[in-house]
């Protein structure tokens, strides 16, 4: 059996998807705290379960009878080393035999820090790791899908104004984060590694911006805020202060070349090359 965390966020949503997908035959299952958002999740066939990483008991409830468990990483802002730390003690107490975990690409040594995510992250995979259940640590890219929200409301008219330098990233879809998920649950492969989801190719601000122009027919500028002026422009915009400088430190981690590395790994499992940026950014905003 698979199960699959935050079956209704974006990312559990797409994996659980993709799994039904690829292998219908096999038993498939979804956890979530709020059923009343798995109705569509059902529909196709995929079984739902209660759970909540802050709940322990609602955990081994819904881990019973797992052998993989693609374990989501919670979301920013909230206790994230507890909630996850109770999902492999939860996997350990119910003889799970393989926890498949999203974690974020970093360079290799790095010191960089996004607060409230690399410690965090950093501090999780030594828990898998050392808690002798296999494991295979995702470390994922950035989403491509998460571009639009770092770009603003108004790109178009008013120019990027992200503050990510000359750094570059090798951005992937959320969609195809899933699908790789899926096919990474089902096969076999990379037991006990870390390996990395990104993109084959990379980009910049400069390419988005000449992207972004190519769709809209006019110039859209690279600006390349300094972090004060761009959390400013944010907030200006309507963006809460926490998410604005949220975006600033992602921004920052681009700058700092984190995310730049382009890898086969996420090619392989989906037997094709992922969606570039060009033709991502084309089905936003054209």
């Amino acid at each position: 059996m698979i199960l699959v965390t935050g079956a209704t966020g974006g990312l559990g949503s797409s994996t659980l998807k993709s799994l039904i997908k690829l292998s219908p035959n096999s038993k498939i299952w979804g956890m979530s705290h709020r059923l009343e958002r798995s109705i569509e999740l059902i529909e196709l066939g995929i079984n739902i379960r209660k759970g909540n990483y802050l709940d322990y008991e609602s955990l081994v409830r819904g881990l019973q009878g797992v052998q993989t468990l693609v374990l989501i990483s919670a979301p920013a802002f909230t206790d994230r080393l507890v909630q996850q730390t109770n999902a492999v003690k939860a996997a350990i107490e119910c003889g799970v035999k393989k926890i498949i975990y999203t974690s974020i690409q970093q360079k290799t040594n790095s010191k960089f820090i996004i607060p409230e995510v690399t410690l965090v992250e950093n501090a999780t995979k030594k828990i898998i790791m050392d808690s002798g259940i296999g494991y295979t640590i995702v470390n994922n890219n950035l989403y491509a899908d998460s571009l639009a929200f770092f770009l603003g409301p108004n790109v178009l008219a008013n120019g990027i104004s992200i503050p990510t330098g000359k750094g570059r990233g090798a951005f992937v879809s959320r969609e195809e984060m899933g699908e790789g998920l899926a096919a990474l649950a089902l096969s076999n492969e990379f037991n006990n590694q870390e390996i990395t989801f990104s993109n084959n190719r990379n980009w910049s601000g400069e390419d988005i911006s000449r992207i972004l122009s190519e769709i809209h027919g006019e110039a859209v500028p690279f600006l390349n805020f300094d972090r004060q002026s761009y959390i400013r422009v944010m907030e200006q915009s309507g963006i809460p202060l926490q998410a604005a400088g949220f975006s600033a430190d992602w921004s920052e981690a681009i700058k700092n070349g984190e995310l730049e590395n382009c890898d086969a790994t996420l090619a392989g499992l989906l037997k094709r090359n992922p969606l570039s940026l060009e033709d991502f950014l084309y089905k936003i905003y054209s």
